[in-house]
C-alpha cells in the first residue's frame, strides 16, 4: 500500500466516528476528492479490500473501479434469455 493510500486509510479510520452514520458516505467522498485533488492514488483498486463499506463504495463510485471492464452475461431463466452486465 503506498504512503498516500495508507495516509488516507488512517484519516477515514479517525474521522468515521466523529461522523453521524447519515453523513458518513458523503464526508467518505468528500475525503476521496480531495485526496484525488492532491496525491496520486494509483494502487487503490490493489488494496480496496482493504477499507472498509463505506469508504469501498466511496473509492469505487469515484474511480469507477469494476466498472471498467464489463461483460455481457446471459442467463437462462425459465426458458428466457437473460442479458446483464457485470
Amino acid at each position: 500500500m503506498s504512503p498516500e493510500l495508507a495516509l488516507l486509510y488512517d484519516l477515514w479510520d479517525k474521522v468515521k466516528p466523529y461522523v453521524q452514520k447519515k453523513e458518513k458516505l458523503h464526508v467518505a467522498e468528500e475525503i476521496v476528492r480531495a485526496f484525488d485533488d492532491n496525491v496520486d492514488l494509483e494502487d487503490v483498486e490493489e488494496n480496496i479490500n482493504s477499507f472498509d463499506t463505506i469508504m469501498k463504495t466511496a473509492l469505487v463510485s469515484h474511480y469507477d473501479l469494476g466498472l471498467k471492464a464489463k461483460k455481457k452475461m446471459t442467463k437462462k431463466i425459465t426458458g428466457i434469455k437473460h442479458e446483464y452486465l457485470v
